[in-house]
């Protein structure tokens, strides 16, 4: 399904994107750095984020959203650490952090981001 939206509306959509990429980015850099810990800590994380007079952007996207990220980076985690204790041979797959990709999504689940109209499904 191709989506017909109009410009503003594609902007919106990308910041949500990478306002996303930024939270689950920021999550993992917070467990490198031994702040997060356990899944909760990093939905934890989320809030800390929003509320960080440097992030403006982050308090933006809602926090269904944001802990939908924070469950995604948590999940290459868990990835992580499962691996290692399998022994799976070779690379365990260590968390990386995301760059510009061509498909990315963000979710909404049960609100509508502020001043957006819905296009189809998406919302921007």
């Amino acid at each position: 399904m191709k989506l017909e939206g109009e410009k503003v509306q594609y902007e919106k959509l990308d910041e949500a994107i990478r306002t996303g990429r930024f939270v689950r980015n920021s999550i993992i850099k917070a467990w490198i750095d031994g702040q997060v810990k356990s899944r909760s800590d990093a939905y934890k994380y989320c809030k800390i984020l929003a509320d960080n007079i440097n992030f403006p952007w982050a308090k933006k996207l809602n926090s269904m959203a944001r802990q939908a990220h924070a469950e995604r980076a948590w999940a290459a985690i868990e990835r992580f650490y499962k691996n290692c204790k399998a022994k799976v041979p070779g690379k365990k797959g260590y968390p990386k952090f995301k760059k510009y990709q061509v498909r990315a999504s963000v979710e909404y689940k049960t609100s509508t981001p502020p001043n957006c109209r819905k296009i189809d499904v998406i919302w921007c």
